[in-house]
C-alpha cells in the first residue's frame, strides 16, 4: 500500500462525499476500489482505499466553478525532484493519452508523485472508459489500475464534472 499522504482542502471536501523501476499493481490490494464523489461543483474520481482519504493511488478532480482540473498518480517517483517535469502516459487497450505534469510532494512525508494541473479531461476519460486495466506511466514508474468497478465510477464522474 502507498505511504500515507495528505490531500488539499478540496480533496477532503470531495472525499467526505465518498460512501530504479518502481511498479505498483493496484489489483493486488483487495481493499481498494474506484470511487466518484461530487459536491458544490467539484467532481472527483479516485482509486484507493475507501476507509481513508490518505490511501489513494489515483485522483482526478474537476472544479467546475473555477474551471480547473488536476490528475495525480500517488505513487513514489524515486530520485525525482519537486517541480521536475514529467510525462504521465495513460493507456488501456488501444486508448492512450499523454499529459505534461510535474513532480509534486505533500510536504509532510517528502513522498514524490506525478501530478498534472489544468489538463483536458476528455482524453483521460476516454482511456478510463476503455476495457481492461489502465496503465499509468510516469518516467520509470508504472502503476496498473484495475478495470473492476471503474466503468460505473467514470460514468458518474463524467456527468458531474464539466468536461472540456
Amino acid at each position: 500500500m502507498a505511504p500515507r499522504r495528505s490531500l488539499n482542502l478540496i480533496g477532503l471536501a470531495v472525499a467526505a462525499c465518498l460512501p530504479g523501476i518502481a511498479a505498483a499493481t493496484a489489483e493486488t490490494d483487495p481493499g481498494n476500489e474506484w470511487m466518484e464523489g461530487s459536491d458544490q461543483g467539484v467532481a472527483s474520481l479516485t482509486y484507493g482505499n475507501p476507509e481513508t482519504v490518505e490511501d489513494l493511488l489515483f485522483w482526478l478532480i474537476c472544479e467546475n466553478k473555477k474551471k480547473t482540473t488536476e490528475l495525480t498518480v500517488y505513487d513514489d517517483v524515486t530520485g525525482a525532484k519537486v517541480g521536475q517535469p514529467i510525462l504521465i502516459e495513460l493507456s488501456a487497450g488501444a486508448a492512450k493519452t499523454s499529459i505534461k505534469g510535474q513532480i509534486a510532494t505533500d510536504g509532510m512525508t517528502g513522498y514524490l508523485f506525478p501530478q498534472a494541473k489544468n489538463i483536458k479531461v476528455k482524453p483521460v476519460i476516454e482511456v478510463l472508459r476503455a476495457k481492461g486495466p489502465v496503465t499509468a506511466k510516469a518516467g520509470k514508474l508504472v502503476t496498473t489500475l484495475p478495470e473492476k468497478g471503474r466503468a460505473e465510477a467514470v460514468a458518474k464522474f463524467a456527468k458531474a464534472g464539466a468536461l472540456d
